[in-house]
Formats: C-alpha cells, sequence, structure tokens
C-alpha cells in the first residue's frame, strides 16, 4: 500500500471479508507492515472483499481466490 508519491503507508488496518460463498462466515484483519504489505493466509476458494480504512481514492476491492490460488498485487494507493 502506497500514498500518491509511492511512499508505503505502515500501520494502515486492513479487513477482509468472505462475499461468496457466505457460509461459513470469515472475517479478518491485518495491519500493513513497515513496508506498506500486506498478507491474508489460508484462505478458501471463494469471492473475497478486501476494505482498507481512511484510503481516500480507492479503499475497496473485491477479489476471487479458485482453486488453492493466490491473488497478488492487490495494491491500494491513499492519499
Amino acid at each position: 500500500m502506497t500514498n500518491i508519491v509511492n511512499q508505503p503507508l505502515a500501520g494502515k488496518t486492513v479487513k477482509l471479508r468472505r462475499i461468496s460463498p457466505k457460509k461459513p462466515a470469515v472475517t479478518m484483519g491485518v495491519v500493513t507492515g513497515s513496508d506498506g504489505c500486506y498478507r491474508f493466509t489460508n484462505l478458501k476458494n471463494g469471492t473475497y472483499k478486501i476494505n482498507v480504512s481512511r484510503c481516500n481514492g480507492g479503499g475497496v476491492k473485491t477479489i476471487v481466490i479458485a482453486g488453492g490460488g493466490r491473488a497478488n498485487g492487490e495494491d491500494f494507493q491513499c492519499e
């Protein structure tokens, strides 16, 4: 996660919620590291919504995880 001049944003709260399938419910939260990175592990197949609190300029993304795959490059740019 970076600001508008590509500097890492540390200490931002990133929340993840599974939206499909809805059962069993999955909700997780992490805080970005000093390099602005974040990671959610052990996710099952499904569609997830990622939300960054207090992120002007695009604080919500929807991603799909399938077949034990992973999603890379889901970056947010906050003002």
